[in-house]
This record gives structure tokens, C-alpha cells and sequence, in this order.
């Protein structure tokens, strides 16, 4: 039988505790960069800018849908001064989309052509005051054709940026 010496039993014994507590450490690290969020669709992220009539638009939405009658992925992003963006954990794989662009009326301070009644309800006319319908419900200012009946299409592709900028008017 092979003695071994006390001195390379105690370094040896060193050695494998020192392994055994970094071992939860490296698993840790091994399961934090293999699950961590995938992009298998090869989304990509989008931006851009929308005006009305010359003006950057203050408020509203934007949402892209596959364009026809096709499944897939769509997004959406908030419009704020004219400016939208999204990551590309929300973003959008390539392909055609349909653009679909929505904005309330801005809300009136001190407005004269309110009527008197709780806020959003109105009785001066079949539509209501200042951009309200009788329901209280802010009227969509973006004409239909950038939004239910939307005329507006996009490409997002693999490579380059991906920026979309859309100069709306309520002129047909």
C-alpha cells in the first residue's frame, strides 16, 4: 500500500473543498446566461416620429399588426412629442405590417365651449363640446385612413435600422 504524505492529503483536501464552493457559484452563472430572455423570432427593435399637418404629434399610439389576414407578432408604442420606440425584446420579427396610428383631441383648459355637467358629458349638439361625443369619449383626431381603414405599411427587415417616420395630414 501507497502512503501518501500528510502534506499533499491536506493540499488535496484544500483543492476539493475550494472546488466544491464555487461549484453553486458557477451553476448559478451557467443557468443566469442560459435562460435568459431568447430572441429566436429575430425581433428587432423599431423607431420614429409622426406629425399631423406639419406638427409633431404631443400624445397618442402607434401599433403595427401583420399586414393581411397572416398570425404573427405585432407591437405597439406610446407617441410622446412626435417620438416612438420600442426594444427589441418588444420589437418586431421582419416582415409587412400595417401601421395603425391613434390620437385623442387634447383636452381644453378654460374651454368656453364646454358645457356646464360633469366633465366629459356635453350638450351642445349631437357631437358634443370640444372634441367629446355624448358618451364623454375623446374623438380620434388622425383620420380613419391611418387608422381603422389604415392606408399606412411598413417593412421590418434584419438589417439596418429600422425607423419609421410618418407625416400625417387631415387633408385627403
Amino acid at each position: 500500500m501507497i502512503t501518501v504524505p500528510k502534506a499533499f492529503a491536506d493540499e488535496r483536501a484544500m483543492r476539493d473543498s475550494r472546488w466544491w464552493r464555487f461549484r453553486p457559484i458557477l451553476l448559478r452563472t451557467a443557468l443566469l446566461l442560459g435562460c435568459g430572455p431568447s430572441n429566436s423570432l429575430g425581433r428587432r427593435a423599431i423607431s420614429g416620429s409622426v406629425s399631423l399637418d406639419g406638427v409633431p404629434l404631443d400624445q397618442g399610439s402607434i401599433e403595427f399588426a401583420p399586414q393581411g389576414n397572416r398570425e404573427g407578432v405585432g407591437t405597439g408604442a406610446m407617441l410622446l412629442n412626435g417620438q416612438y420606440s420600442t426594444s427589441t425584446l418588444k420589437g418586431l420579427p421582419p416582415g409587412k405590417y400595417v401601421v395603425r396610428i391613434s390620437s385623442a383631441e387634447p383636452h381644453e383648459k378654460n374651454s368656453s365651449k364646454r358645457a356646464n355637467g360633469p366633465p366629459g358629458r356635453g350638450t351642445s349638439g349631437p357631437a358634443g363640446p370640444a372634441g367629446f361625443d355624448m358618451t364623454g369619449i375623446k374623438r380620434n383626431r388622425i383620420p380613419a385612413r391611418y387608422n381603422a381603414e389604415s392606408q399606412l405599411f411598413v417593412e421590418v427587415t434584419e438589417e439596418g435600422e429600422n425607423k419609421f417616420d410618418f407625416k400625417l395630414t387631415r387633408a385627403e
